[in-house]
Protein backbone atom coordinates (compact mmCIF):
# COMPACT_ATOMS: atom_id res chain seq x y z
CA UNK A 1 0.00 0.00 0.00
CA UNK A 2 1.32 3.39 -1.01
CA UNK A 3 0.91 5.72 2.02
CA UNK A 4 1.14 8.85 -0.17
CA UNK A 5 -0.55 7.97 -3.45
CA UNK A 6 -0.76 10.29 -6.42
CA UNK A 7 -4.44 9.61 -7.19
CA UNK A 8 -5.31 10.60 -10.74
CA UNK A 9 -8.68 10.94 -12.40
CA UNK A 10 -9.33 11.01 -16.13
CA UNK A 11 -12.68 11.95 -17.70
CA UNK A 12 -12.98 10.15 -21.06
CA UNK A 13 -16.66 11.15 -21.29
CA UNK A 14 -18.77 13.71 -19.40
CA UNK A 15 -20.32 11.14 -17.03
CA UNK A 16 -17.33 8.77 -16.74
CA UNK A 17 -14.35 8.99 -14.43
CA UNK A 18 -11.36 6.64 -14.50
CA UNK A 19 -9.54 6.75 -11.17
CA UNK A 20 -6.00 5.42 -10.73
CA UNK A 21 -5.42 5.03 -7.02
CA UNK A 22 -1.63 4.56 -7.28
CA UNK A 23 -1.94 1.59 -4.87
CA UNK A 24 -3.33 3.89 -2.18
CA UNK A 25 -5.29 2.82 0.88
CA UNK A 26 -8.78 1.78 -0.19
CA UNK A 27 -10.94 4.24 1.76
CA UNK A 28 -8.88 7.19 0.53
CA UNK A 29 -9.19 6.08 -3.08
CA UNK A 30 -12.84 5.08 -2.62
CA UNK A 31 -13.76 8.51 -1.25
CA UNK A 32 -12.02 10.16 -4.17
CA UNK A 33 -13.88 7.94 -6.66
CA UNK A 34 -17.22 8.64 -5.00
CA UNK A 35 -16.53 12.37 -5.07
CA UNK A 36 -15.59 12.17 -8.74
CA UNK A 37 -18.77 10.19 -9.56
CA UNK A 38 -20.96 12.65 -7.65
CA UNK A 39 -19.34 15.60 -9.42
CA UNK A 40 -19.99 13.97 -12.80
CA UNK A 41 -23.55 13.21 -11.70
CA UNK A 42 -24.18 16.82 -10.77
CA UNK A 43 -23.05 17.88 -14.25
CA UNK A 44 -24.74 15.21 -16.37
CA UNK A 45 -27.39 13.53 -14.21
CA UNK A 46 -25.39 10.31 -13.89
CA UNK A 47 -21.83 9.71 -12.76
CA UNK A 48 -19.75 6.56 -13.11
CA UNK A 49 -16.32 5.97 -11.62
CA UNK A 50 -14.09 2.97 -12.34
CA UNK A 51 -11.10 2.46 -10.06
CA UNK A 52 -7.82 0.65 -10.54
CA UNK A 53 -4.71 0.58 -8.38
CA UNK A 54 -6.46 0.54 -5.02
CA UNK A 55 -6.85 -1.71 -1.98
CA UNK A 56 -9.74 -2.90 0.20
CA UNK A 57 -12.03 0.10 0.62
CA UNK A 58 -13.99 -1.19 3.62
CA UNK A 59 -17.76 -1.61 3.82
CA UNK A 60 -19.87 -0.29 0.95
CA UNK A 61 -22.48 1.24 3.26
CA UNK A 62 -20.76 4.58 4.00
CA UNK A 63 -20.35 5.32 0.29
CA UNK A 64 -23.98 4.38 -0.41
CA UNK A 65 -25.15 6.59 2.45
CA UNK A 66 -23.14 9.56 1.23
CA UNK A 67 -24.43 9.20 -2.33
CA UNK A 68 -28.03 9.02 -1.05
CA UNK A 69 -27.48 12.07 1.16
CA UNK A 70 -26.45 13.95 -1.98
CA UNK A 71 -29.65 12.84 -3.73
CA UNK A 72 -28.17 10.07 -5.88
CA UNK A 73 -29.02 6.40 -6.25
CA UNK A 74 -25.84 4.34 -6.26
CA UNK A 75 -24.56 0.93 -7.27
CA UNK A 76 -21.13 0.17 -5.84
CA UNK A 77 -19.10 -3.00 -6.23
CA UNK A 78 -15.52 -4.19 -5.97
CA UNK A 79 -13.42 -7.17 -6.75
CA UNK A 80 -11.74 -8.99 -3.86
CA UNK A 81 -9.06 -11.55 -3.14
CA UNK A 82 -10.08 -15.08 -4.01
CA UNK A 83 -11.72 -16.94 -1.11
CA UNK A 84 -14.65 -18.69 -2.85
CA UNK A 85 -14.35 -21.89 -4.88
CA UNK A 86 -16.56 -22.50 -7.92
CA UNK A 87 -19.79 -24.32 -7.03
CA UNK A 88 -18.60 -27.81 -6.00
CA UNK A 89 -14.97 -26.86 -6.65
CA UNK A 90 -11.73 -27.42 -4.77
CA UNK A 91 -9.74 -24.25 -5.45
CA UNK A 92 -10.46 -20.58 -4.91
CA UNK A 93 -11.33 -18.78 -8.10
CA UNK A 94 -13.67 -15.98 -7.00
CA UNK A 95 -13.50 -13.07 -4.60
CA UNK A 96 -15.97 -12.38 -1.83
CA UNK A 97 -16.94 -9.31 -3.80
CA UNK A 98 -18.63 -6.55 -1.80
CA UNK A 99 -21.51 -4.80 -3.50
CA UNK A 100 -24.31 -2.51 -2.57
CA UNK A 101 -27.25 -0.49 -3.76
CA UNK A 102 -28.62 2.67 -2.25
CA UNK A 103 -31.19 5.33 -2.99
CA UNK A 104 -32.55 8.43 -1.35
CA UNK A 105 -36.07 8.18 0.05
CA UNK A 106 -37.24 11.75 0.30
CA UNK A 107 -37.64 12.83 3.92
CA UNK A 108 -37.12 9.26 5.13
CA UNK A 109 -33.88 7.42 5.77
CA UNK A 110 -32.24 6.23 2.55
CA UNK A 111 -32.75 2.66 1.39
CA UNK A 112 -29.39 0.88 1.55
CA UNK A 113 -28.22 -2.69 0.93
CA UNK A 114 -24.58 -3.74 1.48
CA UNK A 115 -23.59 -7.38 1.01
CA UNK A 116 -20.64 -9.62 0.23
CA UNK A 117 -21.16 -12.89 -1.57
CA UNK A 118 -20.14 -15.45 1.04
CA UNK A 119 -22.46 -16.97 3.62
CA UNK A 120 -20.29 -15.48 6.36
CA UNK A 121 -17.18 -13.29 6.69
CA UNK A 122 -13.84 -15.01 7.29
CA UNK A 123 -13.58 -12.90 10.47
CA UNK A 124 -16.42 -14.95 12.01
CA UNK A 125 -14.57 -18.17 11.16
CA UNK A 126 -11.35 -16.78 12.66
CA UNK A 127 -13.30 -15.84 15.82
CA UNK A 128 -14.67 -19.39 16.09
CA UNK A 129 -11.16 -20.80 15.65
CA UNK A 130 -9.84 -18.52 18.40
CA UNK A 131 -12.71 -19.52 20.70
CA UNK A 132 -12.30 -23.22 19.89
CA UNK A 133 -15.93 -23.53 18.76
CA UNK A 134 -17.43 -25.27 15.75
CA UNK A 135 -19.05 -23.46 12.84
CA UNK A 136 -22.14 -24.38 10.79
CA UNK A 137 -21.25 -26.68 7.88
CA UNK A 138 -22.97 -24.25 5.52
CA UNK A 139 -20.29 -21.60 6.05
CA UNK A 140 -17.22 -23.16 4.43
CA UNK A 141 -15.53 -26.24 3.06
CA UNK A 142 -12.17 -27.79 3.84
CA UNK A 143 -9.33 -27.79 1.30
CA UNK A 144 -10.91 -30.80 -0.45
CA UNK A 145 -14.21 -28.97 -0.98
CA UNK A 146 -16.07 -30.93 1.72
CA UNK A 147 -18.36 -28.93 4.05
CA UNK A 148 -16.80 -28.65 7.51
CA UNK A 149 -17.67 -27.52 11.02
CA UNK A 150 -13.97 -27.15 11.91
CA UNK A 151 -12.98 -23.47 11.69
CA UNK A 152 -9.29 -24.30 11.18
CA UNK A 153 -10.13 -26.58 8.24
CA UNK A 154 -12.45 -23.85 6.93
CA UNK A 155 -9.67 -21.26 7.08
CA UNK A 156 -7.49 -23.62 5.03
CA UNK A 157 -10.41 -24.22 2.67
CA UNK A 158 -13.02 -22.06 1.01
CA UNK A 159 -15.94 -19.82 1.90
CA UNK A 160 -19.33 -20.92 0.62
CA UNK A 161 -21.18 -18.46 -1.62
CA UNK A 162 -24.55 -17.12 -0.56
CA UNK A 163 -27.57 -18.85 -2.13
CA UNK A 164 -25.70 -21.93 -3.35
CA UNK A 165 -25.28 -22.10 -7.11
CA UNK A 166 -27.21 -18.83 -7.55
CA UNK A 167 -24.76 -17.02 -5.27
CA UNK A 168 -21.90 -18.59 -7.17
CA UNK A 169 -23.41 -17.16 -10.35
CA UNK A 170 -23.58 -13.72 -8.74
CA UNK A 171 -19.93 -14.07 -7.71
CA UNK A 172 -18.95 -14.86 -11.30
CA UNK A 173 -20.86 -11.86 -12.58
Amino acid sequence: VNPRPDIRTDAPAPAVRLVDGDNGIGPLVGRRALGDALAAGRQTGVGVAFVKGSNHFGPVMPYLYDAAQHGFAAVIASNATTTIAPWGGKATKLGNNPMGWGMPAGDNDPILFDVALSVVARAKIRAAAAAGTKIPTTWATDASGVPTDDPDAALAGFLQPIAGHKGYGLSVM
